[in-house]
């Protein structure tokens, strides 16, 4: 290319640059990039928002496991005088196998006291 083509190049990019056109591109290409940036945001927190739901979903399931395992000695507990003996330790031995938390684990120690006098022991 000749000079001259080179100049003129040279000046319709100087007066591109420093007209209201420039402007409007620069202002798309910022949209762009905002809007870009808005949409990885919202995956982003889209996800943490169902990572939680998960991770609540799932310290309810282990809440609701832990209160039937209460419910259950309790139960165990308070029928343990009426139960049939194998029976009764079948069950704590279900407890045994369930346990999640040593509030959980003393208990059973409670209830298997309180039972083995009075029960014959079930392997198994």
């Amino acid at each position: 290319m000749d000079a001259q083509v080179w100049e003129t190049l040279r000046l319709s990019l100087g007066a591109f640059l420093t007209s209201s056109g420039a402007g409007g591109v620069a202002a798309v290409v910022a949209a762009y990039w905002a809007y870009r940036g808005v949409q990885s945001r919202l995956a982003g927190d889209r996800q943490i928002a169902a990572e939680a739901a998960l991770s609540e979903a799932a310290a309810s399931r282990v809440a609701d496991a832990r209160q039937r395992w209460w419910e259950m000695a309790l139960w165990i507990w308070n029928a343990r005088q009426y139960l049939d003996p194998v029976e009764t330790v079948v069950a704590v031995e279900a407890l045994k196998r369930l346990v999640q938390t040593q509030e959980q684990s003393a208990m059973l120690e409670v209830l298997s006291r309180a039972i083995e006098p009075d029960q014959p022991k079930v392997e198994g």
